[in-house]
């Protein structure tokens, strides 16, 4: 996070009246570092930019936004970030549930309008001093919480080492959290890291994959069922969703949900209630929901195969984990792991690849990602003759490294070329790449996060050092 440069804590007011916000910032400017923003766009995009620790939000902003915009899920979406931050909520007298319900979302206090600014000066300097003493608790558990990730996902690319640093901050959060990624990258790993490195670690991981389950048992599975709810149920049987009440529950290939159940989890999420098979009484569950995907979602969306309001309650969160063959040398540390690995698990004498092997480890594109990567040591391993794993063990096909990209493939690979650059060159300082890029800075932190780029390691890397 930037620091301030007069060390006050930075205030972030979101209010569509400009005016309103330039009265409240001159009436502050000298207790705190002011940031303004009047559309729910500029306010996420402010707060990813700022990371201010308070924010003072007016819910009557926001009646022409989207519904994934109003006012109570920017509170979510801020708080799913997992940063020290006290949101502040303004409210007319006649909107007290409203009120209610923002505290409940997670809002640190609210205040009526017309804003009276002594009362609102209380309130934030109250907050302040309890988002410094989080700040600090916080800074600890992350760096504890990245030591462990850097020890269950292994990898010192850039790329991965971004998924680190988001899982580490984001494990401690209860938000919705929607992993995506090619077949084979590790999505379930980093599904397990985060609850291991969550408070509801003691508590059960219960793991579902959406597309291995007949249609026809898949809400059985999720849901339970009562005894007699058809035939074949002779007694009552409790879901997957409720064997992991007050754990996690990880929803794999959730592209693959049927609609009629799409609909049914959707309830869940936004009650935190179910109905078992055949029964109408309701049970209350208290789980976190992960989620992961190999599809374009949006293209899901866009052909009526995936709810739109579904996809918006599980992408609280994102984290895309990157193929194989975009991670470098990851590669290399990964095979030499596996040998290790799987050597010692048969008990073979391996000194590890003839340099010949290593150069097409390094070669191949890896189509199946670390899961193919993981079999090929293996089966080579077993296989191997020598001391050292030789090409023919691996049985790669050096053709196979000159598999052709698709267009889409190929335009994303040079889009995310040019922002790397960009940021190598500039040092990660956002206004100097997005004025050499021609983009605008909404623009330009959308396309950090659909590579899932992180431009302050850019600036960590600046000496002497890039990623």
């Amino acid at each position: 996070m930037p620091e301030s440069p007069n060390n006050f804590a930075k205030l972030l007011i979101a209010d569509d009246d400009e005016v309103l916000c330039s009265q409240m910032r001159w009436a502050l400017m000298e207790q705190y570092e002011v940031v303004t923003a009047h559309t729910p766009e500029q306010v996420l995009a402010a707060y990813a930019q700022h990371r201010p620790e308070l924010v003072l939000l007016d819910l009557n902003y926001t009646q022409a936004a989207t519904p994934e915009n109003a006012g109570l899920g920017l509170i979510e979406k801020i708080l799913a970030q997992a940063q020290p931050v006290k949101i502040i909520v303004a409210t007319g007298n006649q909107e007290r549930e409203v009120a209610r319900l923002a505290l409940r979302a997670g809002a640190h206090d609210h205040l009526l309008k017309p804003i009276n600014l002594e009362e609102l000066k209380v309130l934030l300097r109250r907050a302040s001093t309890v988002v410094q003493l989080e700040k600090e608790n916080h800074a600890a558990w992350e760096s504890a919480a990245l030591a462990q990730a850097e020890s269950t996902l292994l990898g010192r690319s850039p790329e991965i080492r971004a998924v680190l640093k988001t899982v580490a901050k984001v494990s401690r959060s209860d938000a919705a959290l929607l992993i995506t990624g090619e077949s084979g990258t590790g999505k379930e790993l980093v599904a397990r890291l985060v609850h291991q490195l969550s408070p509801r670690r003691s508590q059960p991981f219960v793991a579902i994959n959406c597309g291995a389950i007949p249609e026809n048992l898949l809400e059985s599975e999720l849901f339970g069922h009562e005894k007699g709810a058809f035939t074949g149920a002779t007694a009552q049987r409790k879901g997957k969703l409720e064997t992991g009440n007050h754990g996690t529950i990880f929803l794999d290939e959730i592209g693959e949900l049927p609609a009629s159940l799409q609909v049914k989890l959707l309830r869940f999420l936004q009650n935190h209630v179910i109905e078992r098979v055949g029964g109408s009484a309701p049970v209350a569950l208290n789980v976190r929901m992960l989620a992961a995907t190999n599809r374009e979602l949006e293209k899901e969306i866009a052909t009526g195969r995936f709810r739109e309001d579904l996809y918006y309650r599980l992408n609280v969160i994102q984290i895309h984990v990157p193929p194989l063959r975009e991670r470098g040398e990851d590669v290399t540390l990964l095979a030499q792991h596996f040998l290790k690995t799987v050597a010692a698990e048969y008990q073979k004498q391996l000194r590890g690849f003839s340099p010949q092997a290593l150069k097409l480890v390094r070669a191949y594109h890896w189509p199946g990602n670390v899961r193919e990567l993981e079999n090929k040591i293996r089966k080579a391993v077993l296989l191997a003759h020598h001391h050292v794993i030789l090409p023919e063990d691996l049985e790669l096909a050096p053709a196979t490294s000159n598999r052709r990209s698709s267009l889409r493939e190929a335009l994303a690979a040079l889009e995310r070329a040019m922002l790397v650059d960009a940021l190598r060159r500039h040092a990660g300082v956002i206004t100097n790449v997005a004025a050499e890029l021609e983009l605008n800075r909404v623009t330009l932190y959308d396309l950090l996060k659909k590579h899932n780029l992180d431009h302050q390691q850019f600036k960590a890397h600046s000496k002497g050092k890039q990623p």
